[in-house]
């Protein structure tokens, strides 16, 4: 073999070396190997909203040093119109009712008093008795409540949204299907009041007496007993 001819073959080698090296396999081989894939595991993580918000239905978490609200805050819009110095009514039941209570607000003493539907936004109501009485659709947004004795009283359905009820003897009263928007109960007495499908959206009940209380849901609550 010349010299020449013998560099001709050398070249060839040296082109088809490396792709012989690269593929593993020509011809018929090459489509019986299936080619090589590479799978690589995904970690899932869990939805996070833009900004770190929470997702929707929970609550944010406490910030350092703070601690979480016992009752979620408000995201009802709350409406209390100006205070009135005495009740007043819109038909013939709350203008009767309106005529009862200014009479026995004045005494002091409307215990067992039956005025449903009292109109007395932001009354100062905390110096009256009022134990036993039938509240029933009342309007008391705003209605300074503090202290006052409302034992057994009937709400039912009432708007006592934005009222300060704090430190009031609330014991067995009927506060069902009540609009509690923001309404102060701390320190007050709940001991068997009866606060199912209430709305109570912000509602304060810091350092209230709950036994035998049944909440909006309809569950008891026995913390005091």
């Amino acid at each position: 073999m010349s010299p020449r001819r013998a560099l001709g073959l050398l070249a060839i080698l040296v082109a088809v070396l490396p792709a012989f090296a690269v593929g593993g396999c020509t011809g018929d081989d090459a489509a019986q190997v299936p080619p090589t894939t590479s799978v690589t595991e995904a970690t899932v993580e869990p939805e996070q909203p833009p900004g770190g918000q929470p997702l929707p239905g929970e609550r944010p978490a406490p910030g350092p040093g703070e601690q979480q609200d016992a009752l979620p805050a408000s995201t009802v819009p709350l409406s209390i119109p100006p205070p009135q110095d005495e009740p007043s009514g819109f038909d013939e039941m709350t203008d009767a009712s309106a005529a009862l209570v200014k009479d026995c607000a004045a005494r002091a003493d409307c215990s067992g008093m039956e005025a449903p539907r009292l109109v007395w936004p932001g009354g100062r109501i905390a110096e009256v008795d009022w134990s036993l009485a039938t509240l029933t659709g009342a309007d008391l947004r705003g209605a300074s409540a503090a202290g006052g004795n409302f034992a057994v009283a009937n709400f039912s359905g009432a708007n006592l949204s934005g009222a300060d009820f704090s430190g009031a003897n609330l014991s067995g009263a009927d506060l069902t299907g009540a609009f509690l928007v923001n309404t102060r109960f701390a320190g007050a007495d709940l001991r068997g009041a009866d606060l199912r499908d209430a709305v109570i959206d912000g509602a304060d009940f810091q350092a209230a007496t709950l036994c035998e209380t049944t909440m909006p849901d309809g569950s008891v609550r026995n913390d005091d007993c």
